[in-house]
């Protein structure tokens, strides 16, 4: 059971965290807008305002979760018909694999990030010290072997690992996001909790599955018993299988 006092409404998280990122973004931002693009500008000269970011992220190829999540930052994106360009910038990204699709070398030279060949080059810009406001961990898609349990063994634990290590030898910590579930292991996964608990950071996992819109919409009211609830979904079990957890719980 949930505890009655953890209890949010959708409606009432989305407004908070719309107010979060609000806050967050840079004076005339959304004003940025590029032709029929819509597309925003590499943002080198305009980041005044803005907080670095680092991007670890397994492999940028087009339609990765890296290429739809981070691009957000990079390009900004809709919202109420206009250009909104996030409160953050990338700073630097390290990829774990580079196909011949890879997109991040590329990118790079667009936007002026530095592309990193270590997780610890991405969070310290090559200094001897955290030189990001936060980092977003992507461990997802890429050439990585499977388990008797046909569980694609994604590194997010070893990624988070070494981004710990950097917390670690430079006495600073910051706000990690990590894409989807923490790990394919369940020790793994308590363990890299337990970092961020222990090393007192915020560490948030998951998709935009829960924030998306609902067609048709539903909202039950608070309180009220849910007897049955069914979603479906097609595999593999675990890849599209937590997403469909996320539709459920949302």
């Amino acid at each position: 059971m949930l505890d009655r006092s953890l209890r949010c409404s959708r409606r009432k998280f989305l407004a908070s965290a719309a107010a979060l990122t609000l806050s967050n973004i840079a004076p005339g931002a959304e004003d940025a807008l590029n032709g029929d693009m819509f597309r925003a500008r590499p943002s080198r000269p305009g980041n005044e305002g803005r907080k670095p970011l680092a991007v670890i992220a397994t492999v940028y190829r087009p339609l990765s979760h890296a290429y739809h999540l981070v691009g957000r930052f990079l390009h900004g994106y809709t919202r109420d018909g206009r250009l909104h360009v996030p409160g953050q910038f990338v700073a630097s990204m390290h990829v774990d694999q580079l196909p011949e699709n890879d997109l991040s070398r590329e990118l790079s030279r667009e936007f002026g990030f530095r592309h990193c060949r270590s997780i610890a080059d991405a969070l310290t810009l090559g200094t001897d010290r955290l030189a990001v406001d936060g980092v977003v961990l992507v461990g997802e898609h890429g050439n990585y072997p499977r388990n008797d349990k046909e569980q694609i063994l994604y590194p997010r634990s070893e990624m988070f690992g070494e981004i710990v290590e950097v917390f670690r030898r430079t006495g600073r910590a910051v706000p990690v996001f990590n894409a989807k579930h923490l790990s394919y292991s369940w020790p793994q996964a308590k363990r890299m909790a337990a970092s961020a608990a222990e090393l007192k950071f915020p560490l948030l996992a998951g998709s935009s599955v829960p924030l998306t819109w609902r067609r048709p919409e539903l909202e039950l009211p608070l309180e009220a018993p849910i007897e049955d609830a069914l979603v479906a979904a097609y595999g593999p079990l675990e890849v599209y299988g937590f997403d469909a957890l996320e539709a459920l719980q949302a």
